[in-house]
């Protein structure tokens, strides 16, 4: 048994489909094929239940998978501990992050990280929030750059900033008289307007709805929609109001020009955190990654 079995078999469990695998695994599907066969040959159980569609495990192959990650991630933290001890600065980092949060986010902090680990090759896995957790604990990623809401597994988080939740309207939607001071609104007085807001099972939306909770508020939800930029547009378009994080505003461009408000005083935020194994050794160039992430979004911090 090598690491390459380890991680051919892995990746057909993850991706159930051998076709898909060696897409992700850059080589040919019968070579995958007759790896994976190979495998089943010399341990003398099928791995795999080709009758089924999507490719499922056998019981031999959840007790194989199960083994795997586990071998490959303590050959991760190895390498990284290894790496330290030796003061190298090679090596690669995958962070798993949200696309939106991923453009916000990297131009900020890379070009300072660079300079500290300019031969540590960055990786990303860009797939919908609710994702990452899993991807983290699979040990695909060696954490994820998350919404606390998404802090559903077992992981362990590490606050990178604070990021505050804005209420988007069309210019003059919201009179002046329903702010409490400049730039902050009355969120109570929103209640009878449409809002556009995130499908539930979306953490935006999660938060939202704790926030309505929280001022007794029942909202007239008129859109739902998977994109806080689609939620943002169609807000300065008038067709509603909406609630998205700092970094939609920040990364949006539009012809209208909507107001923007906080919703409280202090505002309303939520963290973004970085989400990683208990049992992950945190290597010194990962901990510079927070370091300097930290750094770079502290303007954002409320």
């Amino acid at each position: 048994m090598d690491f390459r079995q380890l991680q051919y078999v892995t990746a057909v469990a993850e991706q159930q489909s051998i076709t898909k695998a060696a897409a992700e695994l850059s080589i040919a599907q019968p070579t995958l094929s007759h790896f994976i066969a190979k495998i089943e040959e010399e341990i003398g159980v099928p791995l795999f239940d080709r009758s089924t569609r999507p490719l499922s495990l056998t019981l031999a192959g959840e007790t194989y998978v199960a083994a795997a990650r586990d071998i490959l991630r303590l050959s991760a933290n190895l390498q990284r501990e290894l790496a330290d001890i030796a003061a190298d600065k090679k090596g690669r980092i995958t962070i798993g992050i949200p696309q939106e949060r991923s453009a916000y986010m990297l131009p900020l902090v890379l070009p300072s990280y660079h300079k500290l680990y300019p031969d540590i090759m960055i990786n990303t896995i860009e797939v919908k929030t609710s994702s990452l957790p899993l991807q983290v604990e699979k040990g695909n990623a060696d954490f994820a750059i998350i919404p606390y809401f998404s802090n559903n597994l077992d992981l362990e988080t590490e606050t990178i900033y604070e990021e505050e939740l804005l209420l988007v309207a069309r210019g003059g939607m919201i009179p002046e008289s329903w702010c409490r001071s400049e730039g902050v609104v009355d969120i109570s007085r929103t209640a009878d307007l449409p809002f556009i807001l995130p499908k539930k099972g979306y953490d935006i939306r999660s938060a939202v709805d704790i926030l309505f909770e929280h001022y007794d508020i029942e909202p007239k939800v008129v859109l739902e929609t998977t994109s806080n930029e689609a939620a943002y547009r169609l807000a300065t378009a008038g067709l509603g109001v909406t609630v998205v994080p700092r970094m939609t505003v920040a990364l949006s461009f539009s012809v209208d020009h909507p107001d923007i408000f906080s919703m409280d005083d202090p505002p309303v935020t939520w963290d973004v955190v970085a989400a990683y194994r208990k049992d992950s050794y945190i290597s010194k160039a990962i901990r510079a990654f927070f370091d300097v992430a930290k750094e770079a979004l502290a303007s954002e911090v409320i």
